[in-house]
């Protein structure tokens, strides 16, 4: 009969160190990728800042005349008017709204008849 051999046993020492080793080894791992992590994110934040320093700043406008509520038949109507025109202005990022006055001199009858009469 052969002797029935025994399988060798790792000591109880002998595998506590080996799982330190191995804990060890997987937070240095883990630590070399939250420092690869964190090289990225500058770089990132690097970029994002030149890329700001390089494009110049811009705005978009619109230009609306001034007699646009002219043709609003009522008080409510003519605010409503008001707040399509913003509600517009905000769906397509406009910056500034400018109201010009499109009235000339000529074309101001009542004003011009209002200037004459009290001047005499």
């Amino acid at each position: 009969m052969k002797a029935i051999e025994k399988p060798i046993q790792k000591s109880w020492k002998k595998i506590n160190q080996e799982k330190k080793e191995f804990k060890k080894k997987k937070q240095k791992e883990k630590l070399i990728k939250q420092l690869e992590q964190a090289k990225k994110l500058e770089e990132l934040q690097q970029e994002k800042q030149e890329e700001e320093k390089i494009l110049p700043v811009s705005t978009v406008s619109i230009a609306v005349p001034g007699s646009i509520l002219e043709n609003a038949q009522s008080p409510e109507l003519r605010s409503y008017l008001a707040g399509q025109i913003a509600r517009a202005a905000c769906i397509f990022k406009i910056d500034e709204v400018i109201v010009f006055d499109d009235h000339t001199e000529v074309s101001r009858p009542k004003a011009n008849k209002m200037k004459q009469d009290e001047g005499k």
